[in-house]
């Protein structure tokens, strides 16, 4: 290999190295992963707005909360109200998801960590 052939090929590792671990590359869409934000399940909407990110996701799965009401509306009976979430999940690509194609990505959840309702002031940040 020539010298310059060899530069190259350094370069272009190298240059691909940091393009796979600069950050919104590193998450891995198979591995579980924490993720932090407010939530809110309602009739044909599971509003997750995670930490830092200006979008808002469909979230699947079952979020309990001892003693508070995080289920849909349905039937009538109202919907819940936003609650502090953190959960263990595997972060789908963007796309169109939930309740026709509202959200921006799907958070598949995995385990729920924590649950609380929002503190006096606490407000949602949309």
């Amino acid at each position: 290999m020539r010298q310059g052939d060899r530069s190259w090929a350094i370069g272009t590792s190298v240059s691909l190295l940091l393009f796979m671990t600069a950050p919104g590359c590193s998450r891995s869409h198979d591995v579980a992963e924490p993720y932090g934000g407010y939530y809110r399940s309602g009739f044909e909407s599971s509003s997750f707005h995670p930490d830092g990110v200006r979008e808002q996701w469909w979230l699947k799965g079952t979020i309990t909360c001892s003693g508070l009401n995080v289920g849909p509306d349905i039937h009538g009976f109202p919907a819940s109200n936003w609650v502090r979430v953190s959960v263990r999940g595997k972060l789908s690509g963007k796309g169109s998801y939930g309740h026709m194609g509202a959200y921006q990505r799907e958070l598949s959840v995995q385990q729920v960590l924590s649950c609380r309702p929002l503190r006096p002031g606490e407000q949602v940040d949309l």
